[in-house]
C-alpha cells in the first residue's frame, strides 16, 4: 500500500514538471512568432511567387514557349473591313440586320446619316446629301467567310480587307500569371490559418486582398481576349448611290476605253437632259403665278379704260375733233 502511494506521488510530480516545461515552451514560441517578419515568411513560403509577380507580362518567360505552338492551338483575333455601295439602301440595311441575327452574331454599333434619294429634287451641289451607314458587327469566327460572301450579294463591294492579330503569347502570359497568383492566394490562406496575432492577421489579409484584386483583373482581361477571339469584328460602311462605281481588277483595253468613253458621254447627255427638265419643271410654277398676275393686270387696265370711255364720251369726242387734219386733206 505504501509503495503504491509513493508511485502515485512520483508520477504526479513528473506530470507537473512536464506540464510546466510544455507551457514555458509554448510561451516562448508565441513570443518568437510575434517577432517574425511577415515579408520574410511570405518570401520563404513562396519565393518564386514573389519574384514572378514583379515581372511584367510582356517580358515573361512564357512568351517564347508559344513560338513553336501549332496553328490549331494559337489564339487569333480576326477583323473584316468592307466598303460597299447600294442602290436600295433600305433593303441592304435591313438584310444586314437579318443576316447578323441568323448567324448568331450581334450589332455592337451602328449609325445611319444623310437624306433619301427622294428627299430633294435638286441633286446638284450641296442640295443632295446621300445616305450612308456604318456598322460594327460581332460575328462568330467560324461564320466570317459566310458574312463576307453574303455582303457581296447585297451591293457593290468597293473594298474588302482582313486583319489577323496573333495574341497567343499574351494569352499564355495571362494564364501563367493567373496560375501563379492562385498559388500565392492558397499559400497566404494557409499562413493566415496559423496566425494568431492581430497585426499579423491584418497584414496577411491586406496582401491577400491585393492578390485577389490582381486575379480579378487578369481574369477580366482573359475573358475579354476570349470574346475577341470567339467573335470577330466586322466593320461595314454602306453608301447609297444612283449608279455603281466601276471596280476594275485589270487595266482596261483600248476597246473598253472607247466603250467607257461613249457610255460616259451618253450618261452626261442624259444627266444634262434630266437637269434641263428639272429646271423647266421648277420654273413652271413661277410662270403660272406671274403669268396669271400679269394677265389680271392687263385685263383690269382694259376694263378700266372702257368704263372711263363710257362715263366721259364728250371729252373723248372733243379731243378727237381738236386733232389736226392730215396734210393730204388740207391740200385738197
Amino acid at each position: 500500500m505504501k509503495t503504491t502511494k509513493r508511485t502515485t506521488i512520483l508520477l504526479l510530480g513528473l506530470l507537473y514538471i512536464c506540464t510546466t516545461i510544455t507551457l514555458a515552451g509554448c510561451g516562448s514560441s508565441k513570443d518568437a512568432l510575434s517577432d517574425i517578419d511577415y515579408e520574410e515568411v511570405v518570401a520563404e513560403e513562396a519565393p518564386d511567387v514573389a519574384s514572378e509577380a514583379e515581372e511584367p507580362v510582356a517580358e515573361s518567360a512564357g512568351a517564347p514557349l508559344t513560338e513553336n505552338m501549332p496553328v490549331d492551338n494559337r489564339k487569333f483575333i480576326k477583323n473584316l473591313d468592307v466598303d460597299m455601295q447600294t442602290k436600295d439602301f433600305d433593303k441592304t440595311t435591313s438584310s444586314i440586320a437579318t443576316m447578323v441575327t441568323e448567324i448568331g452574331g450581334y450589332i455592337e454599333q451602328s449609325n445611319i446619316s444623310g437624306n433619301s434619294l427622294n428627299y430633294e429634287s435638286d441633286y446638284s451641289g450641296d442640295a443632295y446629301n446621300p445616305r450612308s451607314a456604318s456598322y460594327v458587327l460581332r460575328i462568330p469566327v467560324d461564320k466570317l467567310d459566310t458574312v463576307a460572301d453574303k455582303l457581296s450579294t447585297l451591293g457593290n463591294v468597293t473594298n474588302r480587307s482582313e486583319r489577323v492579330e496573333d495574341v497567343t503569347a499574351n494569352y499564355a502570359d495571362i494564364e501563367r500569371r493567373l496560375e501563379t497568383l492562385r498559388v500565392q492566394e492558397e499559400r497566404l490562406l494557409a499562413i493566415l490559418k496559423t496566425a494568431d496575432e492581430l497585426e499579423y492577421i491584418i497584414t496577411l489579409e491586406k496582401e491577400l486582398s491585393e492578390v485577389r484584386y490582381e486575379i480579378e483583373s487578369y481574369t477580366i482581361n482573359l475573358k475579354g481576349l476570349d470574346n475577341k477571339i470567339s467573335y470577330s469584328f466586322v466593320n461595314i460602311r454602306v453608301s447609297e448611290v444612283i449608279e455603281y462605281d466601276d471596280v476594275r481588277v485589270a487595266p482596261p483595253t483600248f476597246g473598253t476605253r472607247i466603250a467607257n468613253g461613249f457610255s460616259t458621254s451618253i450618261r452626261a447627255i442624259a444627266d444634262f437632259g434630266q437637269a434641263l427638265v428639272v429646271v423647266l419643271v421648277t420654273i413652271i410654277p413661277f410662270l403660272v403665278v406671274w403669268g396669271g398676275i400679269i394677265t389680271l393686270l392687263i385685263v383690269g387696265i382694259i376694263k378700266c379704260k372702257k368704263a372711263y370711255r363710257k362715263k366721259h364720251p364728250k371729252v373723248l369726242r372733243t379731243q378727237t375733233e381738236a386733232e389736226p387734219m392730215p396734210k393730204v386733206e388740207q391740200e385738197k
